[in-house]
């Protein structure tokens, strides 16, 4: 019988075979973001991603809005899927925050957005949440959601001028494109 020892990282619980990997993993602590959101509403810019499908062609449209999320939940990504990279001294790696979400869209969260979010005050949170769950109601009748989209949309902009918020021009947002391989 082999015997073996493994080194778990206490923060992301990423296992190593060596104990300087193991040390290294967790000395990169808790990434940017980590619990900040987590339970709350935040008004956040969404890559809202739009498949258009013909007989004749398929088209991916990309834009980018400010709308309301939910955080669920967030997680972090373990390192240790790459332990030979982080031997070598010029590969930096670092914890990956994972995010759980819930919207009245479907829509990517690039953790880059994180930087523009902007978390509602709780006293919008039931209001919010009974709106998801006309929302979801009218997903599972198979009902469209524009009525609801409008009803957020709009609660958003009354969010906005009662809480003084400023929301950034989103031009410069850095998006994640969409490229086919033919």
């Amino acid at each position: 019988m082999i015997e073996k020892t493994v080194y778990v990282c206490e923060i992301c619980g990423g296992s190593y075979a060596s104990k300087q990997l193991g040390e290294n993993c967790e000395a990169m602590g808790y990434p940017k973001h980590y619990n900040e959101f987590v339970g709350k509403w935040i008004l956040m810019p969404l890559q809202i991603m739009e498949s258009t499908d013909t007989l004749e062609s398929s088209t991916l449209e990309s834009k980018m809005i400010w709308f309301p999320v939910r955080i669920e939940s967030n997680q972090i990504s373990s390192q240790s899927n790459y332990d030979l990279l982080a031997t070598l001294n010029f590969f930096k790696l670092s914890h990956t925050l994972k995010l759980a979400s819930r919207s009245f869209l479907d829509h990517n969260i690039v953790k880059n957005f994180l930087e523009f979010a902007i978390i509602v005050d709780e006293s919008y949170t039931e209001t919010l949440n009974q709106l998801l769950v006309e929302n979801e109601m009218n997903r599972s009748h198979h009902i469209g959601n524009h009525g609801v989209v409008e009803k957020v949309n709009n609660f958003m902009q009354k969010i906005i001028v009662e809480q003084n918020i400023t929301l950034p021009n989103l031009e410069n947002v850095e998006r994640y494109e969409y490229k086919s391989s033919k």
